[in-house]
């Protein structure tokens, strides 16, 4: 992708209007290029969401077939995880130019700086509310019940430093040179948190109105299977049919993947928005050597 269609000083309407003409334009390469990883993703999740579910006719394919099953947990969750970076790194291949390996290993950074993130924070939290509930002397779900409000401001507060990672995560996708541990490019997006705010809460509302259309047959099978298990544990007959456990896997799997080419548009607009912070950036640097010139030419003028 050219870099001059990237680096583009745009509002938060204009970054989601890209994408979506991006997604349009090009949804034929984009399918070439991903079909296939994203493909075994959706069946392997459709598989292994599906044998978890409670169930008696699974619970019987479980005893009758164990150590089938364990072999497959064994395998499902790496290799859904391959999948998801082999998508991952075609598409950011296209976006990017760089080889697929380099984005491979550059998606693995984000990962695992993530989930070192997901981890302090988590602890911090459940630190944090053990000691409140030891203060107050209470237990841990009343102290949430009677301290939501505090619990929510935190979280509120914990989501809001979270949003200027989506800033120094596409740059260091998509800039050889960028460091993923920079504090500078964190401090960069935070000061434009008003806009990546308002970027992703408008295009969170676009893709939950799209991902809740997406999953209504889904959602229908779910709570069809929900009210007849809850009939089972009572005493009633199990009213599903012998097809149901193939037809879950098999919506699980379609609503996966299309849901994974609505997360693309996402990504799409978090490049966009990059390029448009990158570009007023750019701009702000300019006008101010700018203004020092002026000032200079001025003041030697006066003294002249």
């Amino acid at each position: 992708m050219e870099k001059e269609f990237i680096y583009k000083s745009r509002s938060f309407s204009s970054c989601i209007q890209a994408a979506y003409k991006l997604l349009c334009e090009n949804t034929r390469n984009i399918l070439r290029c991903t079909w296939l990883p994203v493909l075994l993703l959706g069946i392997l999740s459709g598989i292994f969401v599906t044998i978890n579910m409670r169930d008696p006719r699974i619970e019987a394919l479980v005893e009758a077939h164990t150590g089938w099953f364990l072999a497959f947990f064994a395998i499902s969750i790496p290799a859904i995880l391959v999948c998801a970076f082999w998508a991952l790194a075609r598409m950011m291949s296209m976006l990017n130019g760089q080889r697929r390996r380099w984005n491979v290993m550059r998606l693995l950074g984000i990962f695992a700086l993530e989930v070192i993130i997901v981890a302090v924070v988590g602890a911090l939290i459940c630190g944090g509310v053990w000691l409140l509930a030891r203060h107050l002397g209470a237990d841990i779900p009343t102290t949430l019940t009677d301290n939501w409000v505090v619990v929510l401001a935190a979280l509120l507060v914990v989501f809001l430093l979270s949003l200027p990672l989506n800033y120094v995560f596409m740059r260091y996708l998509i800039d050889e040179d960028a460091n993923l541990l920079s504090f500078k490019a964190y401090r960069t997006g935070l000061r434009y948190l008003g806009f990546i705010f308002i970027t992703y809460f408008i295009t969170g509302i676009i893709t939950g109105i799209i991902t809740l259309i997406i999953s209504i047959p889904l959602i229908i099978l779910v709570t069809a299977h929900t009210y007849s298990i809850v009939g089972y544990l009572n005493g009633d007959p199990l009213g599903m049919p012998a097809h149901f456990i193939a037809l879950h896997a098999a919506t699980y799997a379609v609503t996966l993947i299309l849901l994974w080419y609505v997360s693309m548009f996402v990504l799409l607009v978090t490049l966009f928005m990059y390029g448009s912070i990158e570009k007023q950036r750019e701009e702000r640097r300019n006008t101010r050597l700018t203004d020092n010139d002026t000032d200079t030419d001025n003041s030697e003028n006066s003294a002249l």
